[in-house]
């Protein structure tokens, strides 16, 4: 049986996979899985999805840009003559950063007790 079981977990897809989630499973939190290597997998995977909305949404943009409808007359409100004019004057934050960013403040995150997180997901 123990055989079995390892044929089942040895493909590196599937280590992979299984590291990934033991990372990011909030009753832990990367408590148990300490790996700089699993967390820049994880980083490159947040950059690459980010990638790939940015290019589905050039794609649309690009064909909406062939059939050309003048915008129609947008009126406006109040909210848009009181909305504070900030503008900022410092640079965009790279996607790398802010996908570090992201995974760092959710593992900081306290991890949920595991009698709680049964008790109301299931």
């Amino acid at each position: 049986m123990c055989s079995v079981l390892q044929g089942k977990y040895e493909p590196a897809a599937l280590q992979e996979l299984l590291e990934k989630a033991c990372f990011l499973d909030p009753r832990y939190r990367g408590d148990y899985i300490n790996d700089t290597e699993t967390k820049s997998k994880l980083i490159e995977e947040m950059v690459g999805v980010e990638d790939e909305g940015s290019a589905a949404s050039a794609s649309v943009v690009g064909d909406e840009e062939q059939a050309v409808v003048p915008p129609a007359a947008k009126k406006k409100t109040l909210g848009d003559l009181l909305k504070s004019r900030t503008t900022s004057a410092s640079a965009p934050i790279p996607k790398r950063v802010r996908a570090d960013n992201e995974l760092t403040r959710y593992l900081q995150e306290e991890c949920i007790d595991s009698i709680f997180f049964f008790y109301y997901h299931l």
